[in-house]
């Protein structure tokens, strides 16, 4: 790493260190099962929860005791279900959109690290309806207070899903993975018809896929990930990555990087006669 950027990141961490403790972060009060969590609510004049999980443990029945104790005292709920294992920006903006179509006022999460992860994402989308998911990364990037968030973890382990970070993963990744098993179970489906016709299908395919993303861009004013037009993936560039080279530099943007490099030499190892392209 490039000693000025080690200091700066030393001289940020420290200092981060120390406002730490006047930052307005509040302690987490732990309840002691489903009545206090319903209590809770009742006293703080909550009237709809939204209850965020993921399908496997929503099909377990780990929410209905919960679900019954708080409409058991007066406050309803909705149920999001659809977190999947790596949590995705479409999950967040789906439960967030929910929550308003809803009209909820505090959020639950059940569950896993996903679960959780998409309950506080989707309270920061929820106190910054403006701000694109894309632009909240990084530290200090939400400033305003949550909804009143309970988290109920079903996992045992180091508690981290329980802290203020969250960990989503583009949606490019998962489309992109989904898009295979797609194209291998369509060359499975036709193989024995359609013989030597892998470049044919895959064809097809992309064809197909950059329809439905043109209509969506038309029609829903919107990319294929949720984001709107004026929308750009996160862009950072960093000088002296390489340290046995004269020069490098990596540009990222998204998932997209570009690696440069440059190695100062004599006029003796100037390329006189460019013979790779004719």
């Amino acid at each position: 790493m490039n000693i000025f950027r080690r200091l700066f990141c030393r001289v940020y961490q420290t200092a981060f260190y120390l406002a730490l403790p006047f930052l307005p972060y509040r302690q987490p009060k732990p309840l002691g099962g489903c009545g206090e969590a319903a209590e809770l609510l009742k006293s703080k004049g909550k009237r709809k929860a939204l209850v965020v999980t993921d399908a496997g443990v929503y099909k377990l029945g780990l929410c209905d005791n919960l679900i019954a104790t708080l409409k058991g005292s007066g406050t309803d709920c909705v149920v999001y279900s659809d977190t999947v294992a790596n949590l995705t920006v479409s999950n967040v903006r789906a439960a967030a959109d929910l929550y308003a179509k809803e009209g909820c006022d505090c959020l639950i999460a059940v569950g896993g690290g996903s679960a959780m992860d998409c309950a506080k994402a989707a309270g920061a989308l929820i106190i910054k309806p403006k701000k694109s998911i894309y632009k909240m990364r990084g530290v200090l990037k939400v400033f305003g207070k949550l909804p009143l968030f309970i988290a109920v973890p079903t996992t045992a382990g180091t508690g981290s899903e329980t802290t203020i970070a969250a960990v989503i993963t583009d949606d490019k990744t998962v489309r992109d993975t989904k898009m295979a098993e797609i194209g291998a179970k369509v060359l499975e489906q036709f193989a024995e018809k359609y013989p030597e016709s892998e470049e044919i299908f895959a064809e097809c395919l992309y064809k197909l896929e950059k329809f439905v993303v043109r209509r969506y861009l038309l029609d829903e004013g919107r990319r294929v990930d949720g984001r709107s037009l004026t929308d750009i993936r996160p862009l950072a560039a960093e000088v002296g990555v390489l340290p046995r080279v004269h020069g490098s530099g990596l540009f990222t943007r998204g998932q997209t990087q570009v690696l440069t490099t440059v190695t100062l030499g004599t006029l003796r190892d100037a390329q006189e006669l460019d013979t790779i392209f004719p």
